[in-house]
């Protein structure tokens, strides 16, 4: 084997590591197998459990029916959140489009829904709706492609057609695919010559013959075999069932899954919240670890909490289940053996409202939280000691237990602030939102909700509105800055993006917990990842952001908005085009502005890039509804320049100040 099989071998550290050429793992004869695991198999299996303690049900994966309207009606509804493979935007929508009604039509999505194969989409659910003659290349193919309504669907069709067209034997059927899959261009050329000679002596006409093959071809190279589609069908069909019938617990076993990543937290709280699933706070004298279902409510999970490992759940689980509730935070520190529960998981779990249940307020416990740690731990050594209180009280096993200090008399923090605990300890909003008190507000100025965007249901030009969940800048390859942030409002979460030229203009309204105002255009991006993450997510691409409480600013891309008229969304595989380019270049507008008069600026002739600089994001900072001609100063010409519709400013005399400090007294006036 060693001398078939290349070795490429590298001594890190300690250790050797050896690396096998597959190919030729292969080419021995050896099976080569890839073990994927899968964080819905957990979610399938948690909620199962949950189904069980709560309701007394166990389900058997095995004998649900494959034909359940109720499944079908939630997957029908685009209601595909959690629901494995269907959940992101751009399935969701598919799958609105096509209604499945069968096991079989989620085995076609799923195969289907690759870069490839997915411009057939629109053929299979014209198919399988009627709205389509179904129509093939030579009635040859019929009864391979019938049931898929003449598309290629899965490997295992090309394989059956190589075989009925051109009489290949299975094996160089299969070859035929591998080297397909493999984009072997030498193989695949060699055998295109057998395939044409093989449906020549099958009667196939030679140009139908050669667009098949360049079918199969185009397929193969990203297409699913039917075993595995299969299989990956049936997780998304066991998943929908379950999210159609047991609503809480699948939500429960979803968020327990995602714990660690916050951002999905807030998400699929959301979800819930868009379910009539209300989920309860986290709480220690109720909650487990993971997330929990009582009553039909949700318990977030204590291990969730920011700063809280599962070790310090253990214990106060196993505290709580052996001796009773805990009643204060100084009793519970002194039930819990020292070192199971750091001050840090205690603030955590005070800030994250957790300790709710106990006596005080959230200020009071929080700031009592490093005070309750060392008393607690003292109380917990004497008592092991032997060492106990005469003025005591009983605690829930009867022991007596030292009387608890007073809690420090302090005020309860402002809604806004303990909001902002829950969301940075949590990862999500769940006793009340920020947006709350200005929801009316923002509702008279979008023209769109964030769920839209992020559905797909809203494309193009739109306002927004919402709060900063979290941003992060990047570097481009340019050397320039640009920004990547999550919107939030009550419907939902989006991910923006704010590309160079609108950063320099909007980068001060980036901040977390800002509440503003955003204009962009809302498209797919369709950037593939893998099998387990496909593309398809609708995203934002932000052209301007406004704080909502600065008036002037929301007016000015309100205004923007409006006079731009609607536009169609663009995206493509290479990633979005970057709209905030104006044409300057050839002097001529992006397209006609009609906007109240007309500013003219003076640029003397060899400005600096500074001065040019600075008046760039004047520009940007007075944005609005009026044109800009810049007059450029060349020798003894002057030069107009008409700025595109992406430079529009106000008129203001804040801006004209800033100009005639920066180029001159004379530099700007206005028509």
């Amino acid at each position: 084997l060693k001398r078939v099989v290349p070795l490429q071998r590298s001594t890190e550290g300690d250790g050797l590591t050896t690396q096998f050429d597959m190919a030729a793992v292969a080419d021995v004869g050896l099976l080569k197998m890839d073990i994927l695991g899968l964080r819905t198999l957990t979610v399938i299996k948690n909620a199962l459990k949950l189904i069980q303690s709560t309701r007394g049900e166990q389900i058997n994966l095995d004998e649900i029916p494959f034909d359940d309207p109720l499944t079908f009606e939630l997957l029908a509804k685009g209601e595909t959140a959690g629901v494995f493979q269907l959940e992101s935007s751009g399935m969701r929508q598919v799958v609105m489009e096509m209604k499945p009604d069968r096991l079989e039509d989620i085995i076609a999505l799923v195969a289907l829904y690759r870069p490839g194969p997915m411009a057939r989409i629109p053929d299979y659910i014209a198919g399988k709706h009627g709205t389509r003659k179904i129509t093939y290349l030579h009635p040859a193919l019929q009864p391979t492609l019938e049931q898929t309504y003449g598309v290629i669907v899965y490997q295992e069709q090309v394989m059956e057609i190589a075989r009925h067209l051109a009489g290949f034997p299975m094996g160089a059927a299969e070859t035929l695919l591998r080297a397909m899959r493999k984009k072997k261009h030498d193989e695949m050329a060699a055998l295109r010559g057998d395939f044409l000679d093989g449906a020549h002596e099958h009667d196939i006409p030679r140009d139908t013959a050669e667009e098949v093959y360049r079918q199969m071809a185009v397929f193969a190279g990203y297409g699913f075999n039917k075993a595995h589609a299969a299989s990956y069908a049936i997780n998304a069909y066991q998943t929908a069932y379950l999210k159609a019938h047991y609503p809480a617990q699948f939500m429960a076993a979803q968020l327990t899954s995602l714990m660690d990543a916050k951002d999905k937290v807030a998400l699929y709280v959301q979800e819930c919240r868009r379910m009539e699933i209300e989920v309860l706070p986290p709480d220690v004298n109720a909650g487990d670890a993971g997330f929990t279902v009582e009553d039909g409510k949700i318990r977030f999970g204590l291990a969730g909490v920011k700063h809280v490992s599962r070790a310090a759940v253990e214990a106060i689980a196993a505290e709580r289940t052996s001796r009773g509730p805990f009643r204060d935070i100084f009793e519970m520190s002194a039930r819990l053996e020292p070192g199971k529960l750091s001050k840090l998981a205690l603030d955590s779990l005070a800030r994250a409202g957790a300790l709710s249940s106990l006596t005080g307020s959230r200020a009071q416990n929080v700031a009592a939280a490093e005070q309750a740690m060392d008393w607690g731990a003292r109380v917990y050594r004497d008592r092991e000691a032997g060492q106990t209180s005469l003025f005591g009280q009983a605690d829930g096993s009867g022991a007596l237990q030292p009387l608890s200090p007073a809690l420090p008399a302090v005020p309860e923090y402002p809604r806004i602030e303990l909001l902002a605990m829950e969301k940075d300890r949590l990862g999500a909003y769940l006793s009340g939102h920020p947006l709350g008190a200005v929801e009316e507000q923002l509702s008279q100025l979008v023209t769109a909700s964030i769920r839209d965007v992020a559905a797909g249901a809203a494309r193009g030009d739109v306002l927004v509105g919402g709060i900063i969940a979290s941003y992060r800048k990047r570097v481009t390859r340019a050397g320039r800055m640009m920004a990547h942030f999550i919107l939030e409002d009550l419907s939902g979460v989006v991910e923006a993006t704010l590309l160079p030229d609108a950063y320099e203009k909007c980068s001060a309204a980036l901040a977390e917990q800002a509440i503003v105002v955003v204009r962009g255009r809302a498209e797919m991006d369709d950037r593939w990842r893998d099998d387990r993450e496909p593309g398809g997510q609708h995203r934002l691409l932000a052209e301007a952001i406004a704080p909502l409480d600065d008036a002037d600013a929301v007016a000015s891309i309100r205004t923007a908005n409006n006079s731009r008229g609607p536009r169609s969304a663009r995206s493509g595989r290479n990633g979005p085009t970057d709209t905030n380019r104006t044409s300057a270049a050839n002097n001529v507008p992006d397209k006609p502005v009609s906007s109240p008069g007309r500013v003219h600026i003076r640029v003397p002739g060899a400005p600096t890039s500074n001065a040019v600089g600075r008046l760039k994001e004047m520009i940007g900072r007075f944005h609005g509804d009026t044109e800009v001609l810049l007059h450029l100063q060349m020798g003894r010409q002057e030069r107009r320049l008409r700025l595109g519709p992406h430079y529009l400013v106000s008129r203001d005399r804040r801006f004209t100040q800033a100009v005639q400090d920066l180029l001159g007294a004379d530099a700007i006036w206005m028509e």
